[in-house]
């Protein structure tokens, strides 16, 4: 105590020092009380164990929340506890706001997604920020680039991907998409369309070989196995299937990535060889060329895999429905199909496909089947080549197709189930607008179908309806409200790509209408009732049982009848 004697206790410094100490502790202590002192919104735990009240609300989700929202009025909040996870669900609109708009320090996306899906990803997969890959990746100087090469691929995997199988033929399809129980002449759509956009997407990311040799496949396989979704749509089917098998496919996607990367090298090194230089070398051929060229993390292995994941996981959870529900709406929908076809006919005119995106090399089941086709896809895209190369305008018409933006947006606005939640990460929790304390910790979400379906901001909430967007303007009536991809600080990084695809693939499916009779594909549903998993809480609503499409491609008519 020799340090109190040699200081005089009672001298102005001492004491200011002492009083601005103890003010701070004060102030610290009643803003915590104060804040302890708020209720928390009604909680329920429910009976079971970790589990909590998960039974209840996974076996129907929509339906839960709906009674649960019913109970408490005044759209007042509510806690449930699932799976180990305290879930704050909000209603008020400055509430609902607050989750969309908060500052990271606040609430955070990317732990909150990090925690939620810890249990159903690998573990060798980390949720580090991935803005440093998707970012240049998807500025505006490449975005030409993926249009050409998705226009040129897409035309090449449709006429495959859509082939309804007949009853002697569907053998010869070793990795087709359509379910094999499907009816001769007909496709399962929303099987079809994840087949397509995963080809795709790794199609742009690796290049053309990725396609051969039965490479795709297992990366279909291993995505399968891995999906989150089954988790979240199926509980008990993602602790049944254990995480010894989702890290076995992890293992094996890194090993897939990894090949993949060799042969991308030693492409290169043997065009080198031959010389291959001028057009050619100029021309990227994916993704991997884009990476090189701009330097955006080099192609480090490890980054890679975890680039490549996050891309795919996109399309291979969310994106492939949405595409699936656009051609199921314009299908059973004649009049907006036919201002579909009308808008394709029109932006076509100023349309092109370079022929360098043609794939050299193809899946072995499917490569004499296509040789046809593809001697026609390079014969016309040779004669538009010059054409393509003035032509800075094309991905302009295509994304000014408004009647097709609309159907997609329209699409999602109806077709969307899923929770957007945020983690709290601020210390002391939060206060929202009716009142409540959310401690740290917790989720803080809302319904997207709630704010979706609201009569204040959609006209005859629950109809398909694209005049919302193009007549009466309801997204701007709805403002930060208009859930579409993602919402709020945290906007979906690939919505543009996205909906670039899907656009590029619903003109290659209905475009040709417009040209005559018999000239295009034609597509009608045969599966007029869609139930959709009740149990869905991910991104957009997923079918329960197969969604049958009639499919006749051009020039099959005469055999077909």
């Amino acid at each position: 105590m020799l340090w109190m004697s040699a200081v005089d206790m009672g001298s102005p410094v001492f004491i200011t020092v002492g009083v601005a100490l103890v003010t701070t502790l004060l102030l610290v202590h009643m803003r915590r009380h104060a804040q302890t002192t708020q209720p928390l919104p009604p909680s329920y735990r429910g009976w079971v164990p970790f589990l909590g009240v998960g039974l209840a609300f996974l076996k129907n989700v929509n339906d839960f929340l709906i009674k649960m929202h019913t109970k408490h009025l005044n759209d007042s909040p509510f806690r449930i506890y699932v799976a180990g996870k305290w879930w704050s669900l909000v209603y008020a609109l400055p509430d609902v706001k607050l989750v969309l708009n908060s500052k990271e320090s606040d609430l955070s996306f990317l732990e909150g997604f990090a925690d939620l899906m810890q249990d159903m990803l690998p573990k060798g997969f980390t949720f580090i920020p991935r803005h440093h890959f998707f970012l240049p990746l998807f500025r505006d100087a490449n975005m030409q680039w993926f249009c050409n090469l998705l226009a040129a691929e897409a035309k090449t995997q449709i006429p495959l991907l859509f082939h309804a199988p007949s009853s002697s033929s569907s053998s010869s399809y070793s990795s087709s998409p359509s379910s094999p129980s499907a009816p001769p002449g007909l496709i399962d759509l929303f099987d079809t369309c994840r087949h397509l956009v995963m080809r795709l997407n790794l199609r742009v990311l690796f290049g053309p070989h990725i396609l051969k040799d039965g490479r795709y496949g297992q990366f279909y396989e291993c995505f399968d196995v891995i999906d989150p979704e089954k988790g979240l749509v199926d509980m008990m089917s993602s602790l049944l299937l254990g995480p010894r098998k989702k890290e076995q496919a992890w293992v094996k996607i890194r090993g897939l990535t990894e090949e993949a990367l060799v042969l991308y090298r030693k492409a290169k090194e043997e065009r080198g060889r031959e010389g291959e230089v001028g057009e050619k070398e100029e021309r990227a051929e994916s993704v991997l060329d884009l990476l090189v060229r701009q330097e955006v993390g080099g192609l480090d292995l490890e980054e890679l895999v975890a680039d490549m994941f996050a891309f795919v996981f996109a399309a291979f959870t969310n994106s492939f429905a949405v595409l699936a529900w656009c051609i199921w709406e314009l299908a059973g929908n004649e009049e907006v199909r036919s201002r579909f076809v009308a808008e394709c006919t029109t932006s076509s005119s100023g349309s092109c496909s370079s022929s360098s995106s043609s794939s050299r090399y193809r899946d072995d089941s499917v490569e004499k089947l296509e040789q046809q086709k593809m001697r026609q896809v390079r014969s016309d895209s040779n004669k538009k080549t010059s054409k393509c190369k003035a032509d800075d305008h094309h991905l302009s018409n295509i994304e000014n197709m408004r009647v097709g933006k609309a159907v997609i947006d329209e699409v999602i606005r109806l077709h969307s189930p899923g929770l957007f939640f945020r983690k709290v990460v601020n210390p002391h929790g939060l206060l929202l607008s009716t009142g409540h304390h959310v401690p740290a910790g917790d989720f803080l979400a809302f319904s997207a179908r709630h704010i979706n379906t609201l009569s204040s901001f959609y006209h005859s909430p629950l109809d398909f309806d694209i005049d919302r967007f193009l007549v009466r303007d309801e997204k701007k009536k709805a403002g930060i409200f208009a859930l579409q991809w993602g919402g709020g600080r945290h906007p979906c990084l690939g919505a543009r790509f996205a909906a670039l695809e899907i656009l590029l693939v619903l003109r290659e499916v209905f475009g040709e209408e417009g040209k005559g009779e018999g000239k295009g594909m034609r597509l009608w549903r045969v599966t007029e009732e869609v139930e959709v998993s009740k149990g869905q809480v991910g991104t957009s609503d997923k079918p329960v049982h197969p969604v049958y499409v009639g499919v006749l491609l051009k020039g099959e008519e005469e055999v077909r009848e």
